[in-house]
């Protein structure tokens, strides 16, 4: 499916484009759909390369992103296809994505970054991250796991003293040993 078809309406996006960049009615905003070239993505300058969905023009070095003031990055998916928009007064950018590698918001202090499927959100030191299905919760060195796997072994270690001495360890640490492997498998 072609990036234009998935809802992305032409006239309503060149009117804009023309309202962004200061332009008047006269001056043309071509819009094409075209596939990211494999290896082509510069990061640092948010650009990558890419080829028109027919072939008539290729490598062509296009923006992720108009502009970034927003806050959001969006980075595209080697051999996605993208919609692109340029005019005689503007550098060509992506203005219509089908797959991305990464999309990143930034959200005062926050920043909300999506990468190949993991989710991570930071925040000064705290950080919260759901990768493998699975969720990670730090602040600075400390992690959310590491302190309940603590936890359960000071709690299978405990031992009481009595008239009769010390006990030994308790009765539940087979249950206690569970509980700590069923949390394993939701907390990474």
């Amino acid at each position: 499916m072609k990036g234009s078809e998935k809802g992305f309406n032409h006239s309503v996006f060149r009117k804009a484009v023309k309202t962004a960049a200061g332009l008047n009615d006269f001056v043309p905003v071509k819009i094409f759909d075209a596939i990211v070239l494999s290896g082509t993505q510069n990061e640092d300058k948010m650009t990558c390369y890419v080829r028109s969905v027919d072939s008539s023009i290729n490598a062509l070095e296009v923006r992720y992103n108009l502009c970034v003031s927003d806050g959001e990055v969006k980075v595209p998916l080697d051999e996605s296809v993208v919609t692109i928009a340029m005019t005689a007064f503007t550098d060509p950018y992506i203005v219509n994505f089908t797959e991305l590698i990464s999309h990143q918001i930034n959200v005062g202090d926050t920043v909300i970054n999506l990468v190949n499927g993991e989710l991570k959100i930071k925040q000064g030191d705290v950080v919260i991250e759901l990768s493998n299905g699975k969720i990670n919760i730090k602040n600075g060195s400390k992690d959310f796991k590491t302190l309940m796997d603590s936890f359960f072994d000071h709690i299978a270690a405990m031992t009481f003293t009595n008239g009769a001495g010390t006990t030994g360890v308790p009765n539940n640490v087979s249950d206690l040993n569970n509980d700590k492997s069923n949390f394993d498998e939701l907390w990474q």
